[in-house]
């Protein structure tokens, strides 16, 4: 009898370890499957947030070099202006100088003349002194 209990019981456990076993696979299986539910899901909520990530991404690059774009226009066109004001200048520069070339040139050759005219001047009084004295010698 205690050989038949021994097999009850050993059967009992057997039963119950297969039973356990059953359980467990069940329990894994429904596990991998919820598992597996929830990875997708969370993986097409992480394939969105890429997706958007990467849309974001494009937009601000898209974004800065529309800003850099204007950015260099804007450059540009302020280098050609000051390019075209400081070449405005230069010649602004140049005519002026040779204003003040011309007027110093006439008037040098107007003082010129007038030292010229004076020097004259100078030498007909004295010529005319060398005469008068020259008379006054000559009568005595």
């Amino acid at each position: 009898m205690a050989d038949l209990a021994g097999l009850k019981a050993e059967q009992h456990r057997t039963m119950e370890a297969a039973r356990h076993q059953k359980q467990l696979n069940q329990l894994k299986k429904k596990n991998y499957e919820e598992f597996k539910k929830v990875n997708d899901k969370k993986g097409e909520e992480i394939n969105k947030i890429k997706k958007d990530f990467v849309r974001e991404v494009e937009k601000e690059r898209n974004d800065m070099v529309r800003k850099l774009n204007e950015f260099r226009s804007t450059y540009e066109t302020r280098k050609r202006l000051e390019k075209e004001r400081l070449e405005k200048e230069v010649t602004d520069l140049k005519a002026t100088h040779q204003q003040q070339v011309a007027e110093i040139k006439q008037s040098q050759v107007a003082q010129i003349l007038k030292m010229k005219q004076t020097h004259q001047e100078f030498l007909e009084e004295a010529e005319r002194k060398f005469d008068r004295e020259k008379a006054k010698y000559n009568a005595s």
